[in-house]
């Protein structure tokens, strides 16, 4: 049986398919083969297993990066190649063409990248490892979550294509839905293959394993950020000039100050390296295997050595100062080194106004923001950028890009006037009018594409309004050529020359020797293919590409959030401790949260002194919070011991459960002067070494404190009474110490026993979290000063939700209380009604 002809058609091409499919494919076999797991176990369980064995990495995290690499590798040669095969050659005659399924393998890798690393986490870590997200029963790596969904994404947008050319007829652009979902997720997924290695720890993998891979995915960011720069790099751009340097800028920003804010100094200069070179290998093949345009990309050295003297200049600066400033250095010495490579290298030298200039300059520090406070992160550092400013570089970044926006057609006529120059080839003469509606014009051009190749003749100016072009052009057969214009917010063209098209139903626009026409948008020139649709595709396409590509970016910087939180509660240190040098008295320090919250402080540098009513591992000093003299002198030994206090944690704290209709008894009063009063007493006690050295109090809460359930009403009023202690002491010393509340969710430790055994405990009502988490809470207050925060993320969300819509928290856990009650006794220390009977069994409510 014989090949399909579509298959046939393509001949030697379907070799450069083959080669990176099967290259891959035979790695992930070698791997499975050096895996320590039985046979049984899946192929790509088994060569997660046997990367981890070769790469020292966990196999969550080594499986699924081999595979990415592969999927990234195999889908940007698919995306150089299909983009060169539609600006020399024309569209595809057949969807499954060798550049649409390099693409498509390549997208489709990128989610079995996420779904490997999510089963293998699942199934080969124990409960204990701290791993990603707990969705149900699965084990969700933070990185593998947004590859996931990116591969998801991408193959959803290559279904959606076919969805789009039934609407609008077929086109050769990167810019609709479709194109724009595939090549957004395949660009994003650096980002998060990168979150999955930092996932894995500071130090974890062999070294020369771990550096690769950082190289690779440095490098991997950067030409993911460059692949909208496409059309531009091969000479058929579709929009606004001015946007070539902004995406270059966005690109150089992020990529290069993330890599030196990760890695250290020369990673700058190592990632465009890692650019330069897989791009000019691409650019090899491209133009000297397949024959097609070669793509003119700008190679980011000027801007990779101004990140790199930045850095080294503003060493002692805060993370913030150098990423502004290398933003700085990007917008400026990088752009100007770029404009430089342009004026010989591209197919569009820049021209660069001062408004230019400004929004470059912008989108540089905008991106370089974003991209200093990510590459601390992935190098498990103090991140030094708070969350608000990142969200102004966002909306700055947004600026950037929407401010050239519209694309317009000038007001203006063109009389193209041509002449033989050879076989099948002219050159042309233009008079404008208005004469000066196209001065100053960053590209004014004829160009002649789709014929087996594109060319460029630039139009100079000969007398006012006048201008022909420096070469010729060819013309006929499959040559579509065509005036052009990019000016400012115009976009703009006239068909000079276009072969009839009888699959679209389009004629042919013949060669005339002299043709008077008015300028219309160069995209109705250029994609004459598409056709006007139906409504509703467009609305469901752009809902999709805004939808898919916003919940690519909302899970990266929910994983970097993420990754940020376990980067405190583990203690990974990157560089040097982002406490050290703080002295700490922690009350409660034998306890569940204490206890992880001492490790977590130690780890990242700082000097403790445990405090608590029983001695242990995590106490040197013995004292009853209730008890002012023996607190009082506890400070002080604590002081004597650290040579001073600088932050003081109120972390002692008990619990028990009473009904708020029954009286207090000494139980209940104990809670309150344990978690409020007692508070209060290390606090005073400890105020004038606080105050001497502007110190800081971290006083740990309850989300109890804002949502509350039934039973919990001395506890819930001293945390309560605590947050509001807390308030106003902020209000009364908050320009002599930093007070920051920490309000942890529900977690497993000794302050619910008598909950638990009182059959009132809070398993199955809310969520539950880790020592962990909380401990990462408090040493985010440390290194952030921050006013309130939850033990994690999404526990800080429902924080604020709850204090938004407080009657809605109340109902949701009251029904989840009352589901979990139904089938249970009544505990025995809840007041009844006086009508109840013995024999009449109540449910807690």
């Amino acid at each position: 049986m014989e090949p399909p002809s579509s298959f046939l058609a393509f001949g030697t091409d379907w070799f450069y398919v083959a080669v990176p499919v099967l290259t891959l494919l035979g790695v992930l076999a070698v791997l499975a083969r050096r895996s320590p797991l039985p046979k049984p176990a899946g192929p790509l369980r088994r060569a997660s297993h046997g990367a981890a064995a070769l790469t020292g990495l966990p196999p969550w995290c080594a499986g699924p990066l081999v595979i990415l690499a592969g999927a990234l590798i195999i889908a940007v040669q698919g995306f150089l190649w299909d983009v060169a095969w539609h600006i020399d050659i024309g569209r595809d005659e057949f969807l499954f063409s060798p550049p649409h399924v390099c693409l498509l393998l390549g997208l489709s890798l990128i989610g079995v990248a996420g779904m490997v690393g999510a089963g293998v986490a699942t199934r080969d870590t124990s409960p204990a490892d701290r791993v990603g997200w707990k969705v149900d029963k699965w084990r969700v790596p933070f990185g593998a979550t947004a590859l996931l969904v990116a591969g998801a994404a991408a193959f959803g947008g290559f279904a959606a294509d076919e969805l789009w050319h039934w609407a609008y007829g077929l086109d050769v652009t990167m810019w609709s839905p479709p194109h724009l979902t595939m090549i957004s997720a395949a660009a994003l997924s650096p980002l998060a293959g990168w979150i999955l290695l930092a996932e894995a720890g500071p130090r974890a993998g062999k070294p020369l394993f771990r550096i690769a891979f950082h190289v690779l995915l440095a490098g991997a960011t950067l030409i993911g950020l460059s692949a909208w720069q496409l059309e531009f790099d091969l000479g058929v751009p579709q929009w606004q000039m001015r946007y070539h340097p902004i995406l270059v800028m966005l690109a150089a920003g992020m990529a290069l100050t993330g890599a030196r804010a990760a890695l250290g100094p020369g990673w700058a200069l190592i990632t465009m390296g890692f650019f330069v070179a897989v791009r000019g290998a691409l650019a090899v093949l491209t133009a000297g295997v397949w024959g097609l345009s070669i793509p003119r990309f700008v190679p980011y050295l000027a801007s990779a050595v101004a990140v790199e003297a930045v850095f080294a200049a503003l060493r002692d600066r805060t993370p913030l100062q150098r990423s502004l400033a290398a933003g700085g250095g990007i917008g400026t010495v990088g752009l100007a080194g770029a404009w430089a490579m342009t004026q010989w290298w591209a197919w569009h030298p820049w021209q660069l106004r001062p408004a230019d200039v400004a929004l470059c300059l912008l989108a540089a520090i905008a991106a370089a923001v974003l991209g200093g406070a990510f590459g601390r992160v992935i190098g498990h550092r103090q991140p030094g950028i708070r969350a608000g400013t990142v969200a102004v570089a966002l909306a700055a970044v947004l600026v950037a890009v929407a401010v050239p926006l519209p694309r317009t057609a000038p007001d203006a006529t063109a009389e193209i006037r041509t002449s033989p120059a050879g076989q099948d080839r002219i050159t042309v003469d233009v008079t404008v009018t208005p004469a000066d509606a196209v001065e100053g014009a960053e590209r004014f051009e004829v160009m002649s594409w789709q014929g087996d190749g594109h060319e460029h003749a630039r139009l100079v100016p000969t007398g006012p309004g006048r201008y022909t072009t420096e070469e010729s052009v060819p013309v006929g057969g499959r040559w579509k050529t065509n005036l052009r214009l990019g000016h400012g917010s115009h976009v703009a063209a006239i068909p000079i020359s276009l072969p009839a098209d009888p699959a679209i139903g389009a004629r042919a626009v013949p060669l005339e020797p002299v043709k008077v026409a008015d300028f219309q948008l160069d995209p109705d020139v250029l994609l004459r293919e598409a056709t006007d649709g139906p409504t509703w595709p467009g609305v469901v396409g752009y809902t999709y590409v805004s939808g898919a590509i916003l919940s690519i970016l909302v899970l990266i910087v929910a994983g970097a959030v993420a990754l940020d939180r376990r980067r405190r509660g583990n203690g990974w240190i990157g560089g040097t401790g982002s406490l050290v040098g703080r002295r700490v008295l922690l009350t409660g320090a034998s306890g569940g949260i204490g206890s992880a919250t001492r490790d977590a402080l130690e780890r990242h540098g700082a000097a403790v002194v445990g405090l608590d009513l029983v001695g242990g591992a995590h106490s040197e000093l013995t004292a009853d919070v209730c008890d002012q003299t023996a607190v009082a002198a506890a400070v002080d030994e604590a002081a004597r011991r650290l040579g001073g206090i600088d932050t003081v944690i109120v972390n002692a704290g008990i619990g028990t459960p009473h009904d708020a209709l029954a009286a207090p008894d000494p139980a209940v009063r104990s809670v309150m002067d344990v978690n409020f009063w007692g508070a209060w007493a290390v606090v005073a006690a400890a105020a004038d070494h606080l105050v001497a050295t502007h110190g800081q109090v971290v006083v740990i809460g309850s989300g109890l404190a804002v949502a509350t359930v039934p039973y919990a009403g001395v506890y819930t009023a001293s945390k309560r009474a605590l947050t509001g202690y807390a308030d106003v002491l902020r209000m009364e010393a908050g320009d002599r110490l930093t007070v920051s509340t920490v309000q942890p969710a529900f977690i497993r430790t000794a302050i619910h026993d008598a909950s638990t055994a009182g059959g009132v405990g809070l398993d199955g009502v809310v969520r539950c979290e880790s020592v962990t988490d909380a401990a990462a809470a408090v040493v985010t207050a440390m290194e952030t000063g921050r006013r309130e925060l939850g033990s994690s993320p999404l526990t800080t969300a429902e924080l604020w939700l709850a204090r938004r819509a407080p009657g809605i928290t109340d109902r949701v856990l009251r029904r989840r209380w009352q589901r979990r009650a139904a089938n249970r006794p009544t505990p025995t220390f809840i007041r009844l009604p006086a009508d109840d009977h013995a024999d009449h069994e109540v449910s807690a409510p």
